[in-house]
């Protein structure tokens, strides 16, 4: 879904009516070098470099995460501005952030870091606490912005059903994962339905 999103906006912002959007060139060269990052992140885990892989994939988040402060900055003109830059970016990040943060577990694991006094299980928490920590934090940045909620609570939900299909089997990461994809949606959908009856109270009271 997000690289059918990606051909989207690449489409999209190739007509010739948004060349002079401000709003495009100001993160249009950002889009590009994340689809680069992107490539450059297959790349580099299928060559087996894991570490590699976290150096460029924490390169690609921060680009992300500069995409969307471009977007809190200057809102969308129009519906399809919204869904095809706005969502799209936002279901990136989402998956971006938890593939980081798996990303990074992957590469502590291969390098026999050892259980840091903590185990399998204990690190396993402390990261799906964090992710959710971070989810939370997006919705109340962004006021509820669906997309990174969506993509992030995605991410979150097979991890638990990973953990109580595949091996190896964990019912308190399993649990925990499912906390955090709920925590991660609700916190945005909460937020954005707050935001909205503000948006609804400050108009009434201006008419």
């Amino acid at each position: 879904m997000i690289y059918t999103g990606l051909l989207a906006y690449a489409v999209w912002q190739a007509l010739p009516g948004q060349r002079s959007d401000p709003r495009q060139r100001r993160m249009g060269w950002l889009a590009a070098l994340s689809m680069l990052l992107n490539a450059a992140w297959i790349g580099v885990v299928q060559a087996d470099l894991l570490w590699g892989s976290v150096a460029v994939i924490f390169a690609l988040l921060a680009n992300l995460v500069w995409i969307l402060l471009i977007c809190l900055d200057a809102p969308p003109r129009s519906r399809v501005d919204a869904l095809v830059v706005d969502f799209v970016f936002g279901l990136y990040l989402g998956w971006v952030t938890i593939a980081t943060i798996a990303n990074t577990a992957a590469a502590m694991a291969s390098s026999d870091v050892g259980e840091l006094g903590l185990g399998a299980t204990g690190w396993s928490v402390v990261l799906l606490v964090a992710a959710a920590v971070i989810g939370l934090g997006y919705a109340l940045y962004t006021r509820g912005r669906l997309g990174i909620a969506l993509a992030l609570a995605w991410g979150l939900t097979w991890v638990a059903i990973a953990r109580t299909t595949d091996e190896p089997r964990d019912t308190t990461v399993a649990i925990t994962a499912g906390v955090a994809a709920a925590v991660t949606l609700g916190s945005a959908v909460v937020v954005r339905l707050r935001t909205a009856r503000s948006g609804d109270s400050a108009q009434r009271a201006r008419g």
